[in-house]
């Protein structure tokens, strides 16, 4: 995974299950429980993002949807897409780097709540609320594996 997330750089073309991204920014984060377990956001043109934890062995790609429609901080158990989430992590998100994109476009600091879907074990939602802005950037996303993301020669 780290070897997939040194070749994403800017306007890198990269494949996700088989559809295709154009790179727009790549930072790096740890959250404020795992100071030492860092991982990586790419962002890309139409809100989307790719997140990658190789401490973790995890990837999820998803869309920036703004807010699910409840109010921060969420309750244990959401509904959203006609789906019950239950929550597994509530943290914060520092930003340590950023190898390109614009650090004021980028998610800095982030308070989130991380849910998981209780009947489909690949869909996910991270609620979010950056710090900066007291805006919501909340994630639906389908978790993948390693060979679902490849860049493109």
């Amino acid at each position: 995974m780290e070897d997939l997330i040194k070749k994403i750089s800017e306007k890198v073309i990269v494949s996700i299950k088989d559809k295709e991204y154009v790179a727009k920014a790549k930072a790096y984060y740890v959250t404020q429980s795992s100071p030492k377990k860092w991982y990586v956001k790419v962002f890309f043109e139409g809100l989307y993002v790719l997140v990658l934890s190789p401490s973790d062995n995890f990837i999820y790609f998803g869309k920036d949807i703004g807010s699910i429609g409840y109010d921060y901080p969420t309750p244990k158990r959401i509904e959203f897409n006609g789906r019950i989430f239950k929550k597994i992590t509530e943290d914060y998100q520092i930003m340590i780097k950023y190898d390109f994109g614009s650090p004021i476009n980028i998610e800095g600091e982030v308070k989130f709540i991380d849910y998981e879907c209780i009947d489909n074990d690949n869909l996910f939602v991270s609620v979010g609320l950056i710090v900066r802005t007291n805006s919501r950037a909340d994630i639906y996303a389908e978790i993948l594996n390693l060979n679902d993301v490849r860049i493109k020669l």
